[in-house]
């Protein structure tokens, strides 16, 4: 068109993708023994001191999912010295869900459409590629995935977990299932963590999505040596989680909890040796009613509580994750070797790891931060999984003898973490900070959610020093070729 040339591309793409997850108990249930006052040999119940069970919290999950898109893009030179790129993606998602228990027909569980724009631009500022200048921002969608969306009302793929205590004549029998039957007969019901009605309706769902800006500027020092500075900008949005609506009037809060060993009355430890004291601890006001009584709650406060779970699976605007990194880059070329190394840093902030709607540092099947809001103490915090400085050599050459060599360092700083605690009713008491003490009932609603006891990221892993040193030489052998190659790490 005129003086500016086009490449122009289009195309389309599908895919399906099908998720089949099942998991149940050997012989119906976990034993959950503690230890008694002489030696403990877990395959010996009579070592066993008081005998509890985990029963249920089954999962039979069956998803499907379709990603399907269209797209075009077009790069045109606009002169010999700039470059523009523009293009647009329509993108479809669709998950689907079979009943898991309970039965009934596949239901569309989520769905949703949007459209992806992208624009660049690349400057070569003197013609002969010596300084080269690049700009770039795009909307990223995420591919839908299972996880997204198991928690849809009526895909019943999870159940109730149950825990029961035996009581039954004797010691149990190790290796052999206990029925249903049985279990109402030799164990009393204790407690339960309600997994299976931790579901709801897709509501205003829209799939997630990255925002990111790419600014960077590259130098040809000499023929042999290239510099580059590169400035990344990341921002999730969207993010999809289980959410219950009325989770603020749900709950009541405690604050400077000392959480003590039920068996000693001795304060429980934290992982560096402390007294560990909780600086929120959120009761659900459904146990509080069920019991009609709190501490520093009267009669008439306990009257005004109210709870209504109202579960959705939607978009939380409180969740955000964002990222903001600076590369620094040198590369050297030769006929005979190649060097390439970076400097990065990376900063990650956040309430949020993933997109998929878990956010659970336990590994479990927790519902995440927007239904267990004990996960929301110092939640808002740095990332794990990224280091705040990366430094990167790698280096490759020609060596006598037709043996080649390289080099790979790597040095980064430790990763993020934040030391937890999980909600135990069970084997801890609670205490406010009057010392007044919290009905182990009053706990159970909310027994098994992490909280941070400080704020996320706050401490670092031990730095990471990765060094891979290689050797290796081809060998010709009729029209093949084999290489024997030796590494050092």
């Amino acid at each position: 068109s005129g003086r500016v040339t086009h490449q122009l591309k289009a195309g389309a793409e599908y895919n399906t993708g099908s998720w089949l997850e099942k998991r149940r108990r050997n012989g119906n249930l976990t034993w959950r023994p503690e230890e008694g006052d002489g030696p403990f040999d877990p395959d010996d119940p009579a070592t066993w001191g008081f005998i509890s069970s985990d029963w249920e919290g089954f999962i039979n999950l069956d998803a499907e999912i379709q990603n399907a898109a269209l797209y075009v893009q077009d790069y045109m030179d606009l002169s010999p010295r700039l470059r523009l790129g523009a293009g647009l993606r329509y993108g479809q998602w669709e998950g689907t869900l079979t009943p898991g228990f309970g039965g009934g027909s596949q239901f569309t569980a989520v769905e949703d459409s949007a459209v992806d724009p992208r624009i660049g631009l690349t400057a070569d500022f003197t013609g002969e590629g010596k300084w080269i200048g690049k700009a770039h921002w795009g909307r990223y969608h995420q591919p839908l995935f299972a996880l997204m969306f198991d928690r849809v009302e009526g895909g019943n793929a999870f159940t109730d977990e149950t825990y029961w205590d035996w009581i039954g004549p004797g010691l149990p029998e190790l290796g052999r299932p206990y029925t249903i039957e049985e279990r109402d007969q030799f164990f009393d019901f204790f407690d339960d963590n309600p997994i299976g009605e931790q579901v709801g309706p897709a509501e205003n769902y829209s799939q997630p999505y990255v925002d990111q800006g790419v600014l960077s500027i590259e130098y040809g020092m000499s023929s042999k040596w290239r510099l580059g500075a590169s400035y990344v900008r990341r921002e999730w949005n969207d993010i999809v989680a289980l959410q219950d609506k009325n989770l603020a009037t749900n709950y009541t809060s405690y604050n400077n909890v000392s959480v003590v060993d039920f068996n000693t009355g001795l304060p429980v430890l934290d992982q560096f040796g402390d007294p560990l004291v909780l600086s929120t601890l959120l009761l659900s006001n459904e146990d509080i009613i069920r019991r009609g009584s709190a501490p520093g709650l009267s009669d008439e406060d306990i009257a005004n509580l109210t709870y209504d779970q109202d579960l959705v699976l939607t978009n939380p605007s409180d969740a955000f994750r964002e990222m903001d990194q600076v590369q620094l880059q040198a590369d050297y070329r030769s006929p005979q070797w190649r060097v390439f190394s970076s400097l990065v840093y990376t900063d990650v902030p956040g309430n949020f790891f993933g997109e998929s709607g878990y956010d659970d540092p336990t590994g479990g099947t927790g519902a995440g931060a927007f239904v267990e809001p004990n996960l929301q103490t110092n939640f808002v915090g740095l990332m794990p999984n990224f280091s705040e400085w990366e430094l990167k050599v790698r280096a490759t050459g020609q060596l006598p003898w037709k043996l080649r060599g390289g080099a790979y360092l790597l040095y980064a700083l430790g990763d993020r973490y934040t030391p937890g605690y999980q909600i135990d009713s069970r084997n801890h008491d609670f205490f406010t900070e009057d010392g007044e003490y919290i009905n182990f009932r009053l706990v159970g609603g909310v027994s098994g959610q992490e909280v941070f006891l400080e704020q996320r990221g706050n401490r670092e892993l031990d730095d990471l020093t990765y060094l891979d040193l290689r050797l290796d030489r081809p060998f010709q052998v009729g029209g093949g070729e084999f290489t024997v190659a030796l590494d050092l790490f």
